[in-house]
Formats: structure tokens, sequence, C-alpha cells
């Protein structure tokens, strides 16, 4: 994409070819987002060690510098970059959904929910109470634990005040 806050990637003047990923190859500052969304040949998982789990980057890069990683720019729609935890609740707050809660979840009517979206299978008890906060699928946040800004993972139980924290 051409617009975005996280400008990346440094193409070709052909639109078509990536030159450079933040600046790590020295060719050239980031002038499209990386959406984190690719095909790759067979050929690609050549660079990637067998039963490894790393990131692709290294291998982009490689590419890159053989002039060999192509690009397609698609600036149609709508795209939220969430490569990190604010901006991961960002887009939750600019969907403005409300306290969305999964029919699946267990929430006391005794807790409060503001601007929080609960996930399936979440369980949250009385006196509770969770503001600007995502509860994934099968988290539990206890009996008078109170959260700002939080995300509590999947299989996760938490208690007490925490602030801007992953849980």
């Amino acid at each position: 994409r051409s617009a975005g806050d996280a400008k990346h990637l440094a193409l070709a003047s052909s639109g078509t070819l990536v030159t450079d990923i933040r600046e790590r190859l020295g060719r050239a500052p980031g002038t499209h987002v990386f959406t984190g969304i690719y095909c790759i040949s067979p050929e690609f998982l050549d660079l990637i060690p067998p039963s490894e789990k790393i990131s692709v980057i290294p291998a982009f890069l490689e590419l890159a510098a053989a002039g060999k990683l192509g690009a397609i720019v698609l600036d149609d729609g709508v795209w939220m970059d969430l490569g990190d935890r604010e901006s991961y609740l960002q887009a939750h707050r600019d969907l403005d959904l409300g306290p969305a809660i999964h029919p699946d979840a267990n929430v006391s009517p005794e807790a409060v929910i503001e601007r929080s979206i609960i996930g399936p299978g979440a369980v949250i008890e009385r006196g509770a109470i969770l503001r600007d906060s995502i509860v994934w699928p099968g988290g539990h946040v206890l009996s008078g634990a109170e959260l700002d800004g939080c995300i509590v993972f999947s299989g996760d139980e938490v208690s007490g005040p925490h602030r801007d924290e992953d849980l």
C-alpha cells in the first residue's frame, strides 16, 4: 500500500520490485507499507531452514538484494496495520464495536465492560472492570480485576489492577 504509517518497503520506479526493507540493504527509505500478505513460489521455501520457526524477512532481503522480490501495490479498501499492541488496540477502537461480547462468553451482569471486546468462551467474573481491553477466546478475568488498555490471552487467568499490559 502506498498510504499508511509504517512505510518500510522501498520499491523500484516500476513499482513491481522491492529494493529494500527497513533500509537494511542501505538502498532507499521506505515508500510503501508491507501488509504481510504475500504469495511465494516453492523455491522461496529453500531459503527457510526446515523445522525452524523464523522470520521471513531475511529471506525477503536476500531476494530483494538479488532483484527477485516482486511487489504489487493495492490501495483499494481499508487497511489497518496490526503489527504492534497499540495499533491492534487502536484498530478495535476505530471499528467502534462498542461492548462487543461474543454470545458464547460468560460475562457476569455485575461486571463493568466499557469499549472492550470479549471473545467466545471467555469468562468475566462479577466485579471485574474492563475498559478499552480485549479478552481473547478462553481468557478469564477474575472477580475484582480492573483492566485498562489490556489484552488478555487465551487460557490465561487475570486478577488485580493492570494498565496497558498484555496478560
